[in-house]
C-alpha cells in the first residue's frame, strides 16, 4: 500500500513539474486582435466552433476520414494487385529464383505494355 501511495505521488509531481513548464510555453498573448479586412480572414479564438463543442460533428468528421482512408487504401490495393497480375501472365514469378531479378520484371514490364 506504502509503495502505490509513492508511486502516486511521484506520479503527482512530475505531472506537476510538466504542467509548470507547458503552461510558460502555452499562455496567452498579450498582442492586440486584429482590425480591419484582416480581422475577417485571421481566427481570433482557441475556442472550437460551436458546431464542434457536443462532438458529434467531430466524430463524424474523424469517420468521414477514416472512411476516406479505407477507400483509398482499397483503391490502392486493387491498382497494385491488377498490376501484379497484368506482370504474372506476361511472364513474371514472384516465387520462383529472385538471382535474375532486374530482368525479369523488367521483361515482363516490356510485354505488358507492349514493347
Amino acid at each position: 500500500m506504502a509503495q502505490a501511495n509513492r508511486r502516486v505521488h511521484a506520479l503527482a509531481i512530475v505531472a506537476a513539474i510538466s504542467l509548470g513548464f507547458a503552461t510558460s510555453a502555452f499562455s496567452q498573448s498579450t498582442a492586440s486582435p486584429p482590425t480591419g479586412a484582416s480581422a475577417l480572414t485571421s481566427p481570433t479564438s482557441t475556442q472550437p466552433e460551436a458546431s464542434m463543442a457536443n462532438g458529434k460533428s467531430s466524430q463524424t468528421t474523424k469517420q468521414a476520414q477514416s472512411d476516406t482512408r479505407k477507400a483509398g487504401r482499397t483503391a490502392n490495393r486493387a491498382q497494385k494487385n491488377a498490376e501484379l497480375d497484368k506482370l504474372e501472365k506476361n511472364g513474371y514469378k514472384p516465387t520462383a529464383n529472385q538471382s535474375n531479378y532486374p530482368d525479369n520484371i523488367q521483361n515482363a514490364e516490356k510485354k505488358a505494355s507492349g514493347q
